[in-house]
């Protein structure tokens, strides 16, 4: 009866419990969050089995060495991974982290290897596919040695724009699927937007396939866009001539209500004038009447 319904579990928040092992929680299988911080863990062998989990708090256990490639290969959904505070010391003792294949997020600082020399860059050469490392967005300066020049002046870039995660929102025993889940979500989003614009090697091909595509086809718009302009306007007269020709004859026909867009759209006119049936009006919309008028067809 204790262990019924663990598996319905979708996410736990255990911290300050002093807990030495993981107890029963290799058994909820389907937990998603899984918050573990100021404990006295040593060993996270048995968590394999939770392959639905995206985010994992370990910060502030006594973790020395974490499990090697399998079992993080195991974690295939795993996302966001809090590491800080721990006693790791050597890069040995977390390389498999390369076998996660959906880390995005990771804290490893307060450990005694963050304190080691190219710390970050080994870090990030372990885990390739990560965006945040230690609440900074990775860069390429990440990647070239300290001595190039190049690293100084990227330096400066990440210092100038200011691409540091904003603080994870705060979850307790109180908080309920939705706080969990918004707050993964918003960390995920947060860091895949600076991704996107941290990086000068990002900015600097977006620009030169913008370049490089307009210089392509520049030789085809003098052609193509006069060509494209003629389509767009002969299929606004068919869609005019079909649809909203007849709506707006038999609208003024009825008579039962004195404007065409106020019978169809709910658009009420800005001026009540009467209307003759036997008069030709002359039809003129905008764009956007129209794109209204065809979600109402």
């Amino acid at each position: 009866d204790r262990l019924a319904g663990l598996e319905d579990v979708a996410f736990l928040f255990v911290g300050g419990k002093q807990l030495n092992d993981v107890g029963d929680l290799p058994l909820c299988v389907n937990c998603e969050f899984a918050w573990l911080p100021g404990n006295l863990l040593s060993s996270i062998a048995p968590l394999s089995s939770l392959r639905h989990l995206r985010l994992l708090d370990l910060s502030h256990n006594v973790l020395s060495f974490l499990p090697n490639e399998v079992f993080w290969r195991a974690l295939s959904s795993l996302q966001h991974l809090l590491l800080h505070g721990n006693r790791i010391a050597k890069a040995a003792s977390y390389s498999g982290l390369g076998g996660a294949p959906s880390l995005r997020v990771l804290t490893l600082h307060d450990n005694p290897v963050s304190a080691a020399p190219f710390y970050r860059a080994l870090t990030v050469s372990l885990c390739t596919h990560l965006l945040c490392l230690d609440d900074h967005i990775v860069g390429d300066q990440d990647s070239i040695p300290p001595s190039d020049p190049l690293h100084a002046r990227l330096e400066h870039h990440r210092e100038r724009g200011n691409f540091a995660m904003p603080p994870v929102w705060k979850v307790d025993e109180d908080s309920n699927y939705r706080d969990h889940a918004l707050t993964h979500l918003h960390q995920q989003m947060s860091a895949h937007r600076l991704f996107g614009v941290a990086r000068p090697s990002i900015l600097l091909q977006r620009v030169f396939r913008g370049h490089r595509g307009r210089r392509h086809y520049a030789r085809y718009r003098a052609v193509v866009h006069p060509a494209a302009v003629r389509i767009q306007q002969w299929l606004i007269k068919c869609f005019v001539k079909r649809d909203v020709e007849p709506l707006y004859r038999s609208a003024v026909k009825e008579a039962s209500s004195p404007h065409f867009l106020q019978q169809v759209l709910g658009a009420a006119p800005a001026v009540e004038s009467g209307w003759d049936p036997d008069e030709d009006h002359s039809l003129y919309f905008y764009p956007e009447d129209i794109l209204r008028l065809r979600a109402l067809l």
